[in-house]
């Protein structure tokens, strides 16, 4: 059976540290928390999230072991194509092999980051995708220790064309010294 990796993470501890990219995006225009996995050799979506999209689900031709960050393998049977995740307006394919995962809906491995020629920025939580019209698309991450699900004003606006019901609140922490601001 071939063997592949994928790193395992909470998304409280993403969102805290440097190395580590992670944010809301819309896939299959469902918001989904999106963790840009560069230790991971393939790319992976969550059961849970794959069932949320209501994708077919396809048997993979050999049954893959994925190492997990605890070192333990999980046998992987099952993967999903025909998916698009969109960033910074536009808009990219994605095929995902599909197995639990607890924190995320979807893990980008290496393997798609390299197929859109991607550049990492790990100190600025920042990825840039170039496109054929000489632009970038920027996947910016998120910072510090959020909890709570954060979404763009794409997703908002969508999420409003489709009835919901939305509430944004801009806070700043006055007890920072001015000088954190840069």
């Amino acid at each position: 059976m071939p063997e592949t990796r994928a790193f395992q993470i909470l998304v409280d501890t993403a969102t805290t540290i440097d190395d580590v990219i992670t944010g809301m995006f819309l896939v299959n225009s469902v918001p989904a928390r999106v963790l840009f996995d560069y230790g991971s050799n393939h790319s992976f979506m969550a059961i849970r999230f794959c069932d949320k999209l209501n994708m077919l689900v396809c048997m993979l031709p050999e049954p893959l072991e994925v190492e997990v960050g605890n070192g333990k393998t999980v046998p992987v049977t099952t993967y999903v194509s025909g998916i698009s995740i969109e960033i910074d307006g536009s808009v990219f394919p994605l095929t995902c092999l599909v197995m639990p995962i607890p924190s995320f809906d979807v893990f980008l491995g290496m393997n798609w980051l390299s197929f859109h020629k991607s550049r990492i920025k790990c100190d600025k939580k920042m990825i840039s995708f170039p496109m054929a019209n000489v632009t970038h698309a920027i996947a910016q991450g998120e910072q510090g220790g959020c909890s709570h699900p954060l979404i763009s004003m794409m997703m908002a606006k969508k999420s409003l064309e489709k009835g919901c019901e939305l509430f944004f609140a801009y806070v700043i922490d006055i007890k920072k010294d001015k000088k954190d601001y840069h």
